[in-house]
């Protein structure tokens, strides 16, 4: 099984990696399953208390907090997806807020 290194603005994760036909399925340290599908562009987060689903293409967000069963959409100003043969780069703002979101098979 592949390592990966995850960079998610400042914070910097490395564990291992399921690939298969540009699929990377990973889990955080908190128990977080995450899964990136290089081939729709999109990015799935899942844990006890949330669900997040980002649609890089559409620059669309879906964000479930469970606790208090609520579903909040979000929009993205601005995405930018660079990828290579190891490492996949995608900057994306919600809000003001600016987001770099990158993936480095080691």
């Amino acid at each position: 099984m592949p390592k990966i290194r995850v960079t998610i603005s400042e914070e910097e994760l490395i564990t291992d990696c399921i690939i298969e036909n540009n699929i990377y399925k990973y889990k955080e340290e908190n128990g977080t399953n995450v899964v990136l599908d290089i081939n729709n562009n999109t990015l799935v987060r899942e844990n006890n208390d949330i669900d997040m689903k980002y649609d890089f293409n559409n620059k669309k967000g879906e964000l479930i907090v469970k606790e208090l069963d609520k579903v909040f959409n979000l929009d993205m100003n601005k995405v930018e997806i660079s990828k290579s043969d190891n490492l996949i780069d995608i900057k994306y703002n919600i809000d003001e807020e600016v987001f770099d979101y990158r993936l480095e098979v080691l």
